[in-house]
């Protein structure tokens, strides 16, 4: 997978929205433990206080700076290669002809029908 120059990487960063806003944000919309914590990772994602390591070259002397990522699943820059995987993964079962893909509710009364070894659900349970 081949990553765009450091020139074309986006500028605005969602950790960098959520350092600047995240007070206003939480008192408009107080956010659950689960989105406070991905909101408190995703802030400290790829900085100087999540640690870091510093690459160099021998032969030409170039430096480069890497900070450690948070692993948040829900991390825009540390789920992005995984995101890249699973788009590949997903375009190589597209079918190589026109189609149209529709995704529709059936009335209860037909699920049976339509499942009858899963009891009438997709997953064998009520969701």
């Amino acid at each position: 997978m081949k990553w765009p120059a450091t020139s074309q990487r986006a500028r605005l960063y969602l950790a960098k929205i959520a350092r600047g806003h995240r007070p206003d944000l939480e008192q408009r919309h107080p956010p659950s433990k689960l989105k406070c914590r991905a909101l408190s990772d995703i802030t400290v994602c790829r900085i100087a206080l999540m640690g870091g390591n510093r690459n160099a070259c021998a032969a030409c002397g170039w430096e480069e700076q890497a900070y450690g990522s948070c692993g948040n699943r829900n991390c825009p820059k540390c789920q992005a290669l995984a995101q890249e995987h699973w788009i590949a993964a997903m375009a190589k079962l597209i079918l190589p002809v026109l189609h149209i893909h529709l995704v529709f509710t059936l009335p209860s009364e037909s699920r049976e029908r339509c499942f009858p070894v899963c009891g009438g659900t997709r997953r064998g349970k009520d969701r």
